[in-house]
């Protein structure tokens, strides 16, 4: 855990403004980068042939403290991103790290997801439409879930609502 807490502060010296203000997009690109590679790293360690026991944990300890302290930070900032300034790229990129990161049971990511569905549905769908049926599959069931979760007794209080449930169950007309 010492080397975890070790690399996030190494991290956060590279990225200052994950304490101080908004995060770029081109750090958050990064970061989405480095937890995509942290955790192929770890599944690998998974695989036949894989180091030691002792490694595969620090892998793991490694790829969750990123998580936890790197990753999950920035993603209100790679919201408003996406929502303020509709950036299909970063919303592309996104749906990427969710689906390289599958393995995760961190379910903050995809309350993220379920939000940007809520405020950039239009670009969501474009961007959506463009990934392959297996992609599709995972894209849908994280914002599925993710959606369900953020409207969850709100939904009187958003007021499309009921035509973005609606879209969102049309969405998985998409996966053939």
């Amino acid at each position: 855990m010492k080397t975890a807490s070790l690399y996030a502060i190494f991290i956060l010296t590279l990225f200052p403004s994950l304490v101080s203000s908004q995060v770029t997009k081109t750090e958050v690109l990064a970061i989405f980068h480095k937890y995509v590679t942290l955790n192929n790293d770890f599944v690998n360690s998974v695989a036949e042939n894989s180091p030691t026991r002792d490694s595969y944990n620090d892998l793991r300890r490694a790829v969750e403290a990123y998580a936890e302290d790197v990753y999950n930070r920035i993603l209100k900032d790679a919201k408003s991103i996406i929502c303020n300034n509709g950036d299909g790229q970063l919303l592309s990129e996104y749906f990427q790290v969710i689906i390289k990161t599958r393995n995760s049971a961190d379910e903050y990511p995809t309350f993220i997801l379920g939000d940007i569905f809520i405020c950039q549905s239009k670009l969501f769908i474009a961007e959506f439409k463009e990934l392959s049926n297996e992609e599709k599959m995972i894209i849908y069931d994280t914002v599925e879930w993710g959606f369900k979760n953020v409207t969850w007794k709100k939904e009187n209080a958003i007021p499309n609502y009921s035509s973005l449930n609606e879209t969102l169950a049309n969405l998985k007309n998409d996966i053939n």
